[in-house]
């Protein structure tokens, strides 16, 4: 502006051409790699600039507001606790098969496959939205194909859940239409690499602790009143919270404890029923 002052907006944009200038130029998409002759086509050049126009986000916007009304009104009975359970659980699953959530998701499918063959992936994913609708939109698709089967892991009801669950975080993405959000957005995206590095030495971590815990405490704690530690267990804070699922008895709920005192959540209680248990000595682990 000339006042010898660089504002907040100036200084932003300052990093904006910085960065647009030292970004390495993304590869031509596949398309045009098979078929040079199409860079040079007008109407895909109108398609190029449709996939990285705003309005497709604006349309994929006005559908999540319908795909959340949608659910909601399919769901108002089990909101409200008007329905049997097996009625709660046929219309979870109509909340993944109903037609209805078919379109939805089969619209989103082809945004994405649209922009992927337009711009290529390596662009696609150069945007932290893109990559939330991919992640998203890849889960909600499994899930549907896994409802599919008759025979999985998981039954039909927690599928149900797990598609409610993605198909409401996706409709978080509207929130990047509000600029703090936005700047918040490109930030965590741009953490996840390190922080996938930090949070996998601190499960190996974990894990450690968790044989070295089943090891040490293993059977110790459980519901077996002829178990000689089960009163005393239960006389502790930790019997009287009733944590006794948080114990040491196999790797997986090892590593619940151990999540519950990396987060020290109520770490004294655990400490109080496992020194009940087996010694004071205990609180040094």
């Amino acid at each position: 502006s000339g006042d010898g002052i660089v504002s907040r907006s100036e200084f932003g944009s300052l990093i904006w051409v910085i960065t647009k200038h030292l970004s390495e130029e993304s590869p031509p998409p596949t398309l045009e790699k098979c078929f040079p002759t199409l860079a040079e086509s007008d109407i895909w050049q109108v398609a190029k600039s449709i996939a990285t126009s705003d309005w497709p986000g604006f349309v994929i916007d006005i559908l999540l507001v319908l795909n959340l009304i949608d659910m909601i009104v399919k769901l108002w009975p089990e909101i409200i606790g008007s329905e049997t359970a097996e009625e709660a659980v046929h219309d979870r699953r109509a909340a993944i098969a109903g037609w209805v959530q078919q379109t939805f998701t089969l619209i989103l499918v082809l945004e994405t496959v649209f922009k992927v063959a337009t711009i290529g992936l390596d662009r696609y994913l150069s945007s932290h939205i893109n990559q939330f609708d991919f992640a998203i939109t890849t889960s909600v698709v499994a899930i549907y194909l896994l409802n599919c089967f008759p025979e999985v892991l998981f039954s039909h009801a927690d599928l149900a859940r797990i598609s409610q669950c993605a198909r409401l975080f996706r409709f978080c993405r509207i929130l990047d239409r509000y600029q703090p959000y936005h700047h918040f957005g490109r930030i965590a995206f741009k953490l996840i690499p390190p922080a996938v590095d930090v949070l996998t030495v601190v499960a190996l971590i974990c894990y450690a602790f968790a044989v070295l815990g089943v090891f040490l405490f293993g059977g110790l704690i459980n519901d077996d009143p002829n178990n000689p530690n089960y009163e005393a267990v239960a006389k502790s804070s930790y019997g009287q919270a009733d944590y006794k699922v948080n114990n040491f008895n196999d790797i997986g709920m090892g590593m619940v404890t151990l999540f519950e005192l990396l987060v020290v959540n109520n770490w004294f209680m655990i400490a109080d029923g496992f020194s009940a248990a087996c010694g004071p000595g205990a609180r040094a682990y």
